[in-house]
């Protein structure tokens, strides 16, 4: 009996290693996934801090002194009116960038965990049930971490050149140059 159960504890020993050296590649490869996909956010959210703090400086830039306005016409002061409205509107699109990077950033974290849990689990021995489906998990969280840095990249360049657009419309209009 005592032979039966040896074999029995055995057995599931080696059935459990099986399990923990199964999941050790896909592990593996996940951590360098999820790195990279941290570094593209990493340097996504420090481009996106520059920037929105060029557009802070360019917005300063659009202060028309009293005096200045003064010496406009009516219509370049309604111009230069509606080019600094546009310029706020357009600032607000970094600003809801921002604002998503943050939300994403929080859930990241959360996200971040589980694949250490992960690791640790493969290093100890010791993966739950639900190892595959954490694993599947994490993967796609990367994978839409990559593909959101590019969609976010795309719409801070998009803003980026309106914002530098719209602050050359302004100092041509406020030369009196206005297109």
């Amino acid at each position: 009996m005592k032979k039966i159960l040896l074999a029995a504890v055995a057995g599931m020993l080696l059935v459990a290693c099986n399990n923990v050296k199964q999941f050790q590649a896909p592990i593996e490869a996940l951590s360098t996934q999820w790195d990279a996909a941290t570094t593209g956010v990493t340097d996504f959210a420090t481009m996106l801090t520059q920037e929105i703090a060029n557009s802070q400086t360019m917005a300063s830039g659009l202060q028309v002194s009293e005096d200045v306005l003064k010496k406009l016409d009516d219509a370049s002061k309604t111009k230069l009116s509606e080019l600094e409205s546009m310029f706020q509107q357009e600032s607000q699109q970094m600003a809801t960038i921002n604002d998503e990077l943050n939300g994403f950033v929080a859930s990241w974290g959360e996200k971040t965990q589980k694949l250490t849990e992960l690791k640790d689990g493969l290093a100890n021995g010791k993966l739950g049930k639900e190892t595959q489906a954490v694993i599947t998990e994490l993967q796609t969280a990367a994978t839409e971490a990559t593909t959101q840095v590019g969609t976010w990249t795309e719409r801070m360049t998009q803003s980026k050149a309106k914002l530098a657009e719209i602050a050359k419309q302004h100092a041509n209009a406020l030369a009196g140059n206005s297109n």
